[in-house]
C-alpha cells in the first residue's frame, strides 16, 4: 500500500513540475491508467492553485535572484506569449500548458494577463482533464509496442 502512494506522490510531483513527462512516468511505474490520470490532473492542479495564489511572490522572489541584472523584456518567447494571448486568451494558454509550458509558467503567463483566479483555475482543469487522458492513453499505448517495452515498461 505504501509503496503504492509513494508511486502516486511521484507522478503527483512530476505532474507539478511538468505535466507531459508524468503520464510516462505512471506507465513506467506500473500504475494503473486511472490512478496515473487522477494524479497527473491533480498534479497539475495543486501546482495551477498553488502559483495563482502565491504565484506574485513567487515570481518576485525568482526574478530576484536569477534576473537581478537583465533588463531586457521584449524577449522572442515573451514576444511568442504575447502574442498567443492576443489570439486565443485564456483558452490558448490555458491548451498550450500542457504539452509545451509547465504548470506554472502557464499560471504566471494568465494570472500576468490580469486574468481572474477562478478563471485561471477552471481552464487549466478543463485542459488538464482533456490533456490527461490523451497523453496517459498514449503512454499506456506505447508500452504495449514490442519494441518500446524495453523502454517505457
Amino acid at each position: 500500500m505504501f509503496e503504492l502512494i509513494e508511486k502516486i506522490v511521484s507522478v503527483v510531483a512530476l505532474s507539478m513540475v511538468k505535466f507531459f513527462f508524468a503520464p510516462f512516468l505512471g506507465s513506467k511505474l506500473g500504475l494503473h491508467y486511472l490512478n496515473t490520470f487522477w494524479a497527473c490532473v491533480l498534479g497539475m492542479n495543486l501546482s495551477v492553485i498553488l502559483f495563482s495564489f502565491f504565484g506574485d511572490k513567487i515570481k518576485m522572489f525568482i526574478l530576484s535572484i536569477f534576473y537581478r541584472n537583465q533588463k531586457k523584456k521584449f524577449t522572442p518567447g515573451n514576444r511568442r506569449l504575447v502574442t498567443i494571448w492576443n489570439k486565443y486568451g485564456m483558452v490558448g494558454i490555458a491548451f498550450l500548458t500542457p504539452p509545451l509550458l509547465t504548470p506554472p509558467v502557464g499560471t504566471l503567463v494568465a494570472s500576468g494577463f490580469g486574468e481572474p483566479r477562478k478563471k485561471i483555475v477552471l481552464y487549466m482543469l478543463i485542459s488538464s482533464v482533456l490533456w490527461g487522458m490523451v497523453v496517459c492513453y498514449i503512454a499506456y499505448v506505447l508500452k504495449e509496442i514490442p519494441f518500446l517495452k524495453g523502454i517505457l515498461g
